[in-house]
């Protein structure tokens, strides 16, 4: 699972891929992302947890950078020049994160209702 902030960057990410996709006038839309608009996106959140935060999705590839020597990286010597876009990988992530919570919870429950079955039979 990952972070609040990760998510919000995912989810803003995927809000404009999709934006892209229905758009009819390409020329002026965007999928992409900058550092001031995904900082924006953030404003109680220090520079360096969303340098991190980016790095961290950057590494494990659920976005990308628009800069071709730098995909899975952050461009240091100049911040404004990287633009991000969301990857398949965090794509597939928002959609599966729903079965995920319920594939982890699920067992849990069926747990607690064996167990509440088990001491109301040893009880009688």
């Amino acid at each position: 699972m990952l972070s609040k902030s990760a998510e919000i960057i995912l989810k803003h990410l995927y809000k404009k891929e999709v934006n892209f996709e229905a758009s009819s006038n390409k020329e002026n839309e965007t999928a992409m992302l900058s550092m001031d608009e995904i900082k924006s996106l953030l404003p109680d959140s220090s520079h360096i947890h969303v340098n991190q935060t980016l790095t961290y999705l950057l590494s494990e590839k659920y976005i990308f950078n628009r800069l071709i020597n730098y995909p899975y990286k952050l461009y240091d010597k100049d911040f404004s020049l990287n633009k991000f876009v969301i990857g398949d990988k965090g794509i597939s992530y928002l959609k599966n994160k729903k079965y995920k919570l319920a594939a982890q919870i699920l067992p849990i429950v069926f747990s607690v209702v064996g167990i509440a079955i088990s001491i109301i039979a040893l009880l009688n």
